[in-house]
């Protein structure tokens, strides 16, 4: 029964997590606003998210909330690659910022 319910609850959060995704870009594309903006502030978003998470968050709190030594290390090792999504959002505003008119829209 656990099982079920566990099921349940992941397919309701791809699925939300695909409703709020198509109406950003719904939203996007009826504003004609470009969709590298948006990817791109979404991005930095993420990345800033998982920076603060990544420095505030101690060893202590992730082994006692995501059972044990090794599923903490991959959240502090996930969380430490948080840095990333920054410049990549900056590289997807900045093309399109500088490729605007070469750059295909939906």
């Amino acid at each position: 029964m656990r099982r079920t319910w566990v099921v349940l609850f992941v397919a309701g959060i791809v699925l939300a997590s695909a409703g709020v995704a198509a109406l950003i870009i719904w939203q996007a594309n009826s504003h004609d606003i470009p969709i590298f903006y948006v990817l791109g502030a979404l991005t930095i978003s993420v990345g800033i998210g998982f920076s603060v998470l990544h420095l505030s968050v101690s060893d202590e709190y992730l082994r006692q909330h995501f059972g044990g030594d090794e599923n903490a290390r991959r959240m502090r090792e996930m969380w430490r690659g948080g840095w990333v999504g920054v410049p990549l959002g900056i590289a997807l505003i900045a093309a399109q910022y500088f490729l605007g008119s070469y750059l295909p829209m939906p």
